[in-house]
């Protein structure tokens, strides 16, 4: 019986990046960063679409709102800067995934089980890239249970903050200073919205069997070399982990990380805010840990 052949590659690939050992209290799952890197747009030259061009307008809006020295404009892009870094690091890895740059889901004349992900008509797979060291012992379960937890979660939000868009009404009535409450669950909910709409996308690829695991030597490289040779001075400023440590990524480890897996410089940023993220989640862990040393030093002195 002849052999199959494997779909074709992708242009669109997914890493993950294990950021901690275990999962956070009272979490089912260890941290993962999943960066989805898209295919280029297929006509660039193209001119944007009215929501990408008014999208560009507040972006700009914004931007010089950061550029004032005092006044209400700047308090506010303050405030809208540390509300953005308390989004939580999985919504905007999804949200940064836009399906229609990626795979088209076809049918492939079966049903919905004969669904396939296909670009230039061709049926292709995704690659799921992984570390086999450190982290899951199998990333795409563990993506497709991120995703079964994500999707609704981020459905339920979009229209909570929907529903309290309208209540902001009042404060339309303030002069001078535009009603801030409404921009804000306008852009609350617009963030929900795209990250289901890619959790919902993700769920379709996966379910198609259209990503594929591949492992990384390279990961496995860069996570070694930072867990075995670790200088204790750069531990003490938390920029790699220990073999005690819950986390396994640490800021020290992303611009190599990145570099040595060719994946864009402007990724450093966002992958800095969920260790930064995945830090705060596990720190009851750390200090739990930390009271049972002490315990033991108690015990082993007396």
């Amino acid at each position: 019986m002849a052999k199959l052949a494997r779909p074709a590659a992708s242009q669109m690939r997914i890493y993950a990046i294990p950021l901690t050992r275990r999962p956070p209290p009272s979490k089912t799952l260890p941290l993962v960063y999943y960066y989805p890197r898209m295919p280029p747009p297929t006509d660039p030259s193209a001119p944007p679409t009215y929501f990408n061009r008014a999208l560009n307008k507040a972006n700009s809006i914004w931007n010089k709102w950061g550029q004032e020295k005092s006044g209400w404009k700047i308090k506010v892009y303050t405030w809208g800067n540390k509300a953005y870094e308390r989004v939580d690091f999985e919504e905007l890895s999804l949200g940064s995934i836009d399906p229609a740059l990626g795979p088209k889901l076809m049918s492939q004349g079966g049903g919905k089980e004969a669904v396939r992900a296909v670009e230039k008509g061709e049926p292709i797979s995704i690659q799921l890239i992984h570390p086999t060291r450190v982290g899951p012992s199998d990333p795409l379960a563990h993506l497709t249970r991120l995703l079964d937890i994500r999707t609704p979660n981020h459905r339920r939000w979009f229209w909570i903050f929907v529903g309290i868009s309208p209540l902001t009404a009042p404060f339309m009535l303030i002069p001078i200073v535009p009603n801030i409450p409404f921009f804000f669950c306008v852009w609350r909910a617009w963030s929900h919205w795209k990250a289901y709409k890619a959790a919902e996308y993700l769920r379709q690829l996966v379910r198609s069997k259209s990503i594929r695991p591949v492992p990384s030597p390279i990961m496995d490289e860069v996570y070694a070399s930072y867990t075995s040779t670790t200088p204790s001075k750069m531990i003490s400023k938390r920029n790699t982990p220990t073999e005690e440590d819950p986390m396994l990524l640490a800021r020290g480890m992303v611009p190599d990380l990145l570099f040595k897996l060719r994946i864009p410089p402007d990724a450093e940023l966002n992958l800095e805010r969920a260790v930064e993220q995945a830090q705060l989640r596990m720190k009851p862990v750390v200090e739990d840990s930390r009271d049972v040393r002490l315990e033991e030093q108690k015990k082993k002195d007396q």
